[in-house]
């Protein structure tokens, strides 16, 4: 079914069934980090933990605790080459996003310098950490 899913957002021919879809449970960024750039580490963080997995796809339900926060969330996430997930689908999945694991965004997203320090917009983490 997961290959359904995918073969009905990125449209195309169909996928093999050995499509091998990520999901991502859960993110929180607190409100003081918000627009620091941590959520476009993290996204770029698990997109290249999927590709050295052997991951093809990455999928995620987005938040909508707070009033705007889903449609904000949703906008950012398209922008970051994201897909929303059409509702109704074969495995009733609401507020879903579905991200090919390797992109040129992806790939822009991030830079990691010689001494593997891994940086995003305004935040960057020291070689090793993470």
């Amino acid at each position: 079914q997961m290959a359904e899913i995918v073969w009905q957002v990125v449209g195309g021919e169909k996928p093999e069934p050995l499509t091998k879809v990520a999901v991502w449970v859960s993110q929180f960024v607190e409100l003081h980090a918000r627009g620091l750039g941590f959520d476009q580490l993290l996204l770029s963080k698990m997109l290249d933990i999927c590709h050295s997995h052997g991951y093809t796809y990455l999928l995620f339900v987005v938040d909508d605790r707070g009033p705007g926060l889903h449609a904000a969330l949703k906008a950012h996430y398209l922008s970051q080459g994201c897909l929303e997930i059409p509702e109704p689908n074969a495995l009733g999945i609401k507020r879903g996003m579905l991200r090919a694991v390797r992109s040129p965004t992806a790939a822009a997203a991030a830079t990691v310098d010689a001494a593997g320090a891994f940086s995003v917009g305004r935040f960057t983490v020291a070689g090793g950490a993470a």
